[in-house]
């Protein structure tokens, strides 16, 4: 919806520029974003904690639709969010009937993340904030692996017996002999 709203904007300023002297659409959007004033912006801060603490703990892949969907059974505790602050029609898409009628339209891609997400973020970031979080991600990453994975697998081969060896291939899964 944010890519959406940014991209009528977008077209708003140009057609309007056209009869009036205006800065640059990218300058006034990175005043709002405050990327002039911090090294990231609003929306790629927003776009890492979003990612960082509700998609890749509470999401799986889904293979036979293409797309991640909330897992039923989540290891965190869900994000509490703040209520969104009511905005007036006027500002969002024009009038009440057009608000609701862009609702309806985005709320198709509520329940899932996929393709037209992804697209959305990297439109809306750009190459420097999306290096920015992926080498954040990858921090993170080893960061449990280090203090959280590497513990539990040192246990789990302390406990191990020295040698392992696989059973006859003429037992069944349960152990016992195969009547063939």
């Amino acid at each position: 919806e944010l890519d959406a709203l940014l991209s009528c904007n977008r077209l708003t300023h140009q057609l309007l520029s056209q009869h009036l002297a205006l800065d640059d659409f990218n300058t006034i959007l990175q005043e709002a974003n405050t990327s002039v004033t911090s090294p990231i912006g609003r929306i790629t801060l927003y776009l890492f904690l979003e990612v960082n603490y509700d998609f890749l703990p509470q999401f799986c892949y889904n293979a036979s639709t293409n797309r991640f969907v909330r897992t039923v059974y989540s290891f965190v505790d869900p994000v509490e969010r703040e209520k969104a602050p009511s905005t007036a029609y006027h500002y969002q898409w024009g009038n009440k009937m057009l608000t609701d009628c862009y609702k309806n339209i985005f709320s198709l891609y509520g329940k899932f993340i996929g393709p037209p997400h992804f697209q959305a973020m990297v439109r809306l970031l750009g190459y420097h904030e999306i290096a920015l979080i992926i080498k954040q991600m990858k921090e993170i990453i080893h960061t449990i692996i280090s203090s959280q994975i590497v513990p539990l697998l040192e246990t789990l081969k302390e406990v191990m017996p020295k040698r392992c060896k696989l059973p006859r291939f003429e037992y069944t899964s349960p152990g016992e002999e195969s009547l063939t």
